[in-house]
Protein backbone atom coordinates (compact mmCIF):
# COMPACT_ATOMS: atom_id res chain seq x y z
CA UNK A 1 0.00 0.00 0.00
CA UNK A 2 3.10 1.94 0.78
CA UNK A 3 4.27 1.58 -2.57
CA UNK A 4 1.27 2.39 -4.15
CA UNK A 5 0.54 5.66 -2.71
CA UNK A 6 4.24 6.72 -3.53
CA UNK A 7 3.78 5.67 -6.73
CA UNK A 8 0.54 8.02 -6.96
CA UNK A 9 2.39 10.91 -5.37
CA UNK A 10 5.05 10.81 -7.90
CA UNK A 11 2.43 11.13 -10.70
CA UNK A 12 0.56 13.78 -9.23
CA UNK A 13 4.25 15.78 -8.85
CA UNK A 14 5.09 14.80 -12.50
CA UNK A 15 1.74 16.52 -13.33
CA UNK A 16 1.64 19.28 -11.21
CA UNK A 17 3.90 21.32 -9.44
CA UNK A 18 4.21 20.51 -5.84
CA UNK A 19 3.46 23.83 -4.49
CA UNK A 20 0.01 23.80 -6.69
CA UNK A 21 -0.54 20.62 -5.57
CA UNK A 22 -0.37 22.21 -1.33
CA UNK A 23 -2.49 24.82 -2.58
CA UNK A 24 -5.18 22.56 -3.99
CA UNK A 25 -5.18 20.73 -1.21
CA UNK A 26 -5.33 23.53 1.70
CA UNK A 27 -7.02 25.90 -0.48
CA UNK A 28 -10.32 23.65 -0.59
CA UNK A 29 -10.30 23.66 2.92
CA UNK A 30 -9.63 26.78 3.65
CA UNK A 31 -11.59 28.47 1.20
CA UNK A 32 -14.63 26.01 2.38
CA UNK A 33 -13.89 26.57 5.68
CA UNK A 34 -14.02 30.64 5.06
CA UNK A 35 -16.94 30.59 3.13
CA UNK A 36 -19.15 28.13 5.49
CA UNK A 37 -18.11 30.70 8.25
CA UNK A 38 -19.14 33.71 6.31
CA UNK A 39 -22.20 32.26 5.13
CA UNK A 40 -23.68 32.35 8.43
CA UNK A 41 -22.74 35.74 8.73
CA UNK A 42 -23.52 37.68 5.48
CA UNK A 43 -26.18 35.26 4.16
CA UNK A 44 -25.49 35.36 -0.14
CA UNK A 45 -27.84 34.06 -2.64
CA UNK A 46 -26.05 32.71 -5.36
CA UNK A 47 -28.74 32.04 -7.81
CA UNK A 48 -28.91 35.64 -8.91
CA UNK A 49 -24.72 34.88 -10.34
CA UNK A 50 -23.92 33.14 -13.33
CA UNK A 51 -22.67 29.52 -12.52
CA UNK A 52 -20.04 29.88 -14.94
CA UNK A 53 -18.87 32.85 -13.08
CA UNK A 54 -19.24 31.46 -9.82
CA UNK A 55 -16.75 28.51 -10.73
CA UNK A 56 -14.18 30.39 -12.31
CA UNK A 57 -14.05 32.97 -9.12
CA UNK A 58 -13.97 29.91 -6.92
CA UNK A 59 -11.10 28.22 -8.45
CA UNK A 60 -9.25 31.14 -8.09
CA UNK A 61 -10.16 31.51 -4.54
CA UNK A 62 -9.20 28.40 -3.65
CA UNK A 63 -5.61 29.07 -5.18
CA UNK A 64 -5.41 32.30 -3.58
CA UNK A 65 -6.52 30.84 0.34
CA UNK A 66 -3.64 28.04 -0.55
CA UNK A 67 -1.23 30.51 -1.34
CA UNK A 68 -2.29 31.79 1.87
CA UNK A 69 -2.56 28.90 4.26
CA UNK A 70 0.70 27.54 2.87
CA UNK A 71 2.79 30.80 3.28
CA UNK A 72 1.43 31.24 6.92
CA UNK A 73 2.08 27.57 7.66
CA UNK A 74 5.72 28.09 6.59
CA UNK A 75 6.05 30.65 8.38
CA UNK A 76 4.43 29.20 11.86
CA UNK A 77 6.59 25.99 11.10
CA UNK A 78 10.03 28.11 10.76
CA UNK A 79 9.21 30.12 14.14
CA UNK A 80 8.36 26.99 15.76
CA UNK A 81 11.21 24.90 14.50
CA UNK A 82 14.28 27.25 13.70
CA UNK A 83 16.51 25.96 16.16
CA UNK A 84 15.71 22.40 15.74
CA UNK A 85 16.25 21.94 12.59
CA UNK A 86 19.20 23.96 12.72
CA UNK A 87 20.37 21.34 15.28
CA UNK A 88 19.63 18.88 13.01
CA UNK A 89 21.07 19.96 10.36
CA UNK A 90 24.42 20.57 12.55
CA UNK A 91 24.48 17.35 13.84
CA UNK A 92 24.29 15.29 10.62
CA UNK A 93 27.12 17.54 9.13
CA UNK A 94 29.23 16.06 12.52
CA UNK A 95 27.76 12.85 12.36
CA UNK A 96 28.86 11.94 8.52
CA UNK A 97 32.13 13.54 9.34
CA UNK A 98 33.02 12.05 13.15
CA UNK A 99 34.78 8.99 11.70
CA UNK A 100 38.61 9.70 10.27
CA UNK A 101 38.41 7.84 7.62
CA UNK A 102 34.78 9.33 6.43
CA UNK A 103 36.14 12.49 7.33
CA UNK A 104 36.40 15.25 4.29
CA UNK A 105 37.74 18.49 3.86
CA UNK A 106 34.59 20.25 2.47
CA UNK A 107 32.52 18.73 5.00
CA UNK A 108 34.71 19.91 7.61
CA UNK A 109 34.94 23.31 6.50
CA UNK A 110 31.16 23.80 6.27
CA UNK A 111 31.17 22.62 9.87
CA UNK A 112 33.51 25.12 10.79
CA UNK A 113 31.54 27.66 9.11
CA UNK A 114 28.38 27.20 10.89
CA UNK A 115 30.55 27.15 14.42
CA UNK A 116 31.47 30.31 13.34
CA UNK A 117 28.78 32.58 11.83
CA UNK A 118 25.42 30.65 13.00
CA UNK A 119 26.09 33.01 16.44
CA UNK A 120 25.99 35.92 14.08
CA UNK A 121 24.17 35.08 11.25
CA UNK A 122 21.57 31.52 11.31
CA UNK A 123 21.17 31.96 7.68
CA UNK A 124 24.46 30.36 7.49
CA UNK A 125 22.64 27.31 7.40
CA UNK A 126 20.43 27.92 4.46
CA UNK A 127 22.87 29.01 2.41
CA UNK A 128 24.85 25.83 2.80
CA UNK A 129 22.34 23.84 2.32
CA UNK A 130 20.96 25.69 -0.68
CA UNK A 131 24.24 25.35 -2.13
CA UNK A 132 24.09 21.28 -1.41
CA UNK A 133 20.45 20.99 -3.05
CA UNK A 134 21.96 22.75 -5.89
CA UNK A 135 24.47 20.71 -6.83
CA UNK A 136 22.48 17.44 -6.40
CA UNK A 137 20.36 18.98 -8.71
CA UNK A 138 23.08 18.82 -11.55
CA UNK A 139 24.28 15.20 -10.51
CA UNK A 140 23.09 12.63 -12.37
CA UNK A 141 23.45 10.01 -10.09
CA UNK A 142 21.45 11.58 -7.10
CA UNK A 143 18.67 12.07 -10.18
CA UNK A 144 17.03 9.14 -7.51
CA UNK A 145 17.15 11.11 -4.85
CA UNK A 146 15.87 14.13 -6.09
CA UNK A 147 12.67 12.65 -7.32
CA UNK A 148 12.21 11.31 -3.80
CA UNK A 149 13.23 14.64 -2.09
CA UNK A 150 10.57 16.29 -4.65
CA UNK A 151 7.68 13.81 -2.82
CA UNK A 152 8.99 15.12 0.33
CA UNK A 153 8.67 18.63 -0.29
CA UNK A 154 5.30 18.50 -1.66
CA UNK A 155 3.91 16.31 1.30
CA UNK A 156 5.72 18.97 3.64
CA UNK A 157 4.28 21.95 1.58
CA UNK A 158 0.57 20.06 2.07
CA UNK A 159 1.19 19.45 5.62
CA UNK A 160 2.06 23.64 6.09
CA UNK A 161 -0.85 24.58 4.38
CA UNK A 162 -3.08 21.83 6.15
CA UNK A 163 -2.09 23.17 9.68
CA UNK A 164 -3.29 26.64 9.07
CA UNK A 165 -6.67 25.40 7.77
CA UNK A 166 -6.87 23.36 10.36
CA UNK A 167 -6.36 26.41 13.29
CA UNK A 168 -8.80 28.13 11.11
CA UNK A 169 -11.51 25.62 11.64
CA UNK A 170 -11.05 25.66 15.45
CA UNK A 171 -11.29 29.30 15.46
CA UNK A 172 -14.24 28.90 13.10
CA UNK A 173 -15.95 26.55 15.67
CA UNK A 174 -15.05 28.66 18.58
CA UNK A 175 -16.98 31.43 16.62
CA UNK A 176 -20.44 29.13 16.24
CA UNK A 177 -19.75 27.86 20.01
CA UNK A 178 -19.65 31.69 21.39
CA UNK A 179 -22.03 34.24 18.99
CA UNK A 180 -23.83 31.74 16.63
CA UNK A 181 -27.49 30.45 18.86
CA UNK A 182 -28.02 27.31 17.63
CA UNK A 183 -28.55 23.22 19.13
CA UNK A 184 -25.51 22.09 17.32
CA UNK A 185 -22.97 22.96 20.26
CA UNK A 186 -21.67 18.99 20.09
CA UNK A 187 -21.07 18.98 16.62
CA UNK A 188 -18.60 22.21 17.01
CA UNK A 189 -17.02 20.90 19.87
CA UNK A 190 -15.92 17.84 17.94
CA UNK A 191 -14.58 20.10 14.99
CA UNK A 192 -13.18 22.11 17.21
CA UNK A 193 -11.18 18.84 19.00
CA UNK A 194 -10.81 17.40 15.84
CA UNK A 195 -9.17 20.41 14.72
CA UNK A 196 -7.11 20.81 17.43
CA UNK A 197 -5.72 17.16 17.09
CA UNK A 198 -5.44 17.70 13.22
CA UNK A 199 -3.37 21.07 14.04
CA UNK A 200 -0.85 19.18 16.24
CA UNK A 201 -0.80 16.79 13.25
CA UNK A 202 0.29 18.65 10.88
CA UNK A 203 2.62 20.42 12.87
CA UNK A 204 4.52 17.04 13.71
CA UNK A 205 4.31 15.69 9.79
CA UNK A 206 5.88 19.21 8.79
CA UNK A 207 8.66 18.43 11.34
CA UNK A 208 9.62 14.97 10.08
CA UNK A 209 9.40 15.81 6.12
CA UNK A 210 11.58 18.35 6.92
CA UNK A 211 13.94 16.48 9.50
CA UNK A 212 14.14 13.86 6.66
CA UNK A 213 15.22 16.51 3.83
CA UNK A 214 18.02 17.57 5.29
CA UNK A 215 19.38 14.06 6.67
CA UNK A 216 18.75 13.22 2.82
CA UNK A 217 20.86 16.09 1.64
CA UNK A 218 23.57 15.87 3.75
CA UNK A 219 23.46 12.23 2.73
CA UNK A 220 23.54 12.24 -0.74
CA UNK A 221 25.89 15.48 -1.23
CA UNK A 222 28.55 13.34 1.20
CA UNK A 223 27.59 10.21 -0.91
CA UNK A 224 28.40 11.79 -4.90
CA UNK A 225 29.52 15.61 -4.02
CA UNK A 226 31.79 15.71 -1.66
CA UNK A 227 33.25 12.26 -2.30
Amino acid sequence: MGTGFSKIIDRISGILNFFDFSFIVSGLLTYGIILYTADSIISVNFQNYNPGLIVIVSIVLVYICGLMSFSIGKFLKNVINKKYFNGVFKETLAFINSKPPQNNDEITEYSNEITEYSKMNEKCYKIIYSKMYMELRHCEEAKETITHLNRLWMMEAVYEGLSVSFILGAVSSIYFLIFVDNSCHMFYLIILALSLIATIFSFIETRKYAKTQIVEIILTYKRFIAV
